[in-house]
């Protein structure tokens, strides 16, 4: 219920990162902390989270860390062009929330948050 009424607004902040692969440790630890968040993955490099003074404190402390780690980060606003497009967002942060919390153990949970091919 709290993840529809963020994302109604349709206001979203994207992360974007690029870090060295090595040493792995901080690339580590920064994924294992959008992980935590429960972040969508909309590409390779590129999370997002509903827009609120919370996501974006977060975001500066990702994006910190990315590039005390010799990477680079950046921080965009965006809203969806389409309704479709937004639900899929919360769809895929829910589906991470789950993940992240270990809800996903049940059958029945495991095959809702399979992820679908997408039709063009």
């Amino acid at each position: 219920m709290r993840l529809r009424q963020a994302a109604g607004g349709g206001d979203w902040v994207l992360l974007f990162y690029r870090m060295p692969r090595e040493p792995s440790t901080r690339r580590i630890a920064v994924w294992r902390q959008l992980k935590r968040l429960g972040v969508a993955q909309v590409l390779d490099g590129l999370v997002a989270l509903p827009a609120d003074a919370r996501t974006r404190e977060q975001w500066e402390w990702v994006a910190e860390i990315v590039e005390q780690a010799g990477g680079t980060a950046a921080l965009w606003a965006a809203r969806p062009d389409s309704a479709v497009e937004e639900r899929r967002l919360a769809t895929a942060i829910a589906a991470a929330r789950l993940r992240s919390t270990g809800a996903c153990r049940t059958p029945r949970t495991r095959r809702l948050l399979r992820p679908r091919r997408q039709r063009w």
